[in-house]
């Protein structure tokens, strides 16, 4: 985590996100060395916003060792993952994301 004062955030500069979590199912598989995370992330576009945006998920300290979208498995250019965000560039409308990592 980075050592940065915390910072204020104000309900003017509140925004909805570009999509709603519906539901979220976490297995972990504690290690010596690391940790093994899957989620399953069931999401819908937020109609409110108009536009279709890439999804953004953020994390830190993290390995990306598997992405899936409904079921299937992503190629590298249809998303990007660097040290704190994994962008998503083209979702559905509705629907299943399935994220392994390393921890």
């Amino acid at each position: 985590m980075k050592d940065a004062a915390p910072k204020a955030i104000f309900l003017k500069d509140y925004m909805q996100p570009p999509y709603w979590i519906q539901t979220v199912d976490l297995r972990f598989e504690l290690g010596e060395d690391e940790t093994h995370v899957t989620s399953i992330l069931v999401l819908k576009r937020n109609e409110a916003i108009s536009g279709i945006q890439p999804l953004t998920l953020h994390g830190e300290e993290l390995v990306l060792a598997a992405i899936r979208l409904d079921g299937v498995e992503l190629k590298a250019s249809e998303y990007k993952v660097d040290e704190t965000e994994l962008l998503v560039y083209s979702v559905p409308a509705e629907f299943t994301l399935e994220i392994e990592t390393i921890i």
